[in-house]
């Protein structure tokens, strides 16, 4: 039960004192008379949204106290201590909302700084401001589970439940993460099988590397290439004299010598072998001319 509610600087009201009773206190009054005020005081003790602007004009600070008998609310009594909160026997707790023109407002709970988080947990059970269109919030998602679990005091279930939801999104999570992976490895898998069936299918020859290579010099040098093959065969076979006639008369001269001399005999094999060796490429080179496009 509320039993005291004081408000200082907060709007038009500079000190405003409310002693209440057992039962039910109504405010009457004209427009403008103040009834708004203190729905507003009662909603920032509630833990509601407080605003620089509602701070009496001239004035740093506006607050709002509330003194709250808990004697009848056992289950609330216990919850305010077993969260740190200083609470006498009497079970009489004391709220107080600051709002400061400049810095950060505060939160008093028994005379001791507190949070808003607290604030709202504790505060959102004494004060319940009712609106024209309150009816709304029953169909708020989980309102009826919300007010169920804080009429049975349900505090450490919801804790544990909250846990149990925590490492079950965990494990979706994780199932999720071994999903993408398991879809990463055979995307894998199916690019690597049509990789080697390109690789099979094309048959390719280890020996190949170097026709490859020789023609790609080819592209680069094809002109060039040509012209120093042309130049090399006419000067092994078509020339006047060329390699192979030149090497052909020396055997001739040492024919009727080598008969009488072993290592003349010797010297006549070398450069009989050579101008064979210089006919063969002379044609390997006339082959090369005529395979090579322009």
């Amino acid at each position: 039960m509320l039993r005291h509610l004081r408000v200082g600087n907060l709007a038009l009201a500079a000190d405003v004192n409310l002693e209440l009773g057992p039962g039910l206190t109504m405010l009457t009054g004209e427009t403008g008379a103040g009834k708004s005020l203190i729905a507003g005081a009662l909603a920032l003790l509630g833990g509601g949204r407080g605003e620089r602007d509602q701070i009496r004009r001239g004035e740093e600070m506006a607050f709002v106290e509330g003194v709250f008998d808990l004697t009848e609310r056992p289950l609330l009594c216990e919850a305010v201590r077993r969260a740190g909160l200083r609470l006498a026997e009497d079970c009489i707790l004391v709220l107080r909302r600051e709002l400061r023109r400049e810095g950060r407002g505060r939160v008093l709970i028994n005379g001791l700084v507190s949070s808003l988080s607290l604030l709202q947990e504790f505060g959102g059970q004494l004060v319940v401001v009712q609106s024209q269109d309150q009816q709304r919030e029953l169909g708020r998602t989980h309102f009826a589970v919300d007010f169920l679990d804080r009429a049975l005091d349900l505090k450490e279930q919801r804790a544990e439940l909250a846990g149990a939801l925590a490492s079950w999104r965990e494990l979706l999570r994780v199932r999720d993460d071994r999903r993408q992976e398991a879809d990463f490895a055979r995307q894998q898998l199916e690019m690597w099988e049509y990789q080697y069936r390109e690789l099979v299918a094309a048959a390719l020859d280890p020996t190949e590397e170097s026709l490859l290579r020789e023609q790609l010099a080819l592209g680069r040098n094809a002109r060039g290439l040509l012209e120093a093959a042309a130049s090399a065969r006419l000067e092994l076979a078509d020339g006047e004299p060329s390699a192979v006639s030149l090497l052909g008369q020396a055997a001739g001269r040492l024919s009727i010598p080598a008969e009488s001399s072993t290592r003349l005999e010797e010297i006549l094999t070398q450069v009989t072998a050579a101008q064979e060796q210089a006919g063969d490429a002379a044609r390997e080179l006339e082959r090369f001319l005529a395979g090579v496009e322009v």
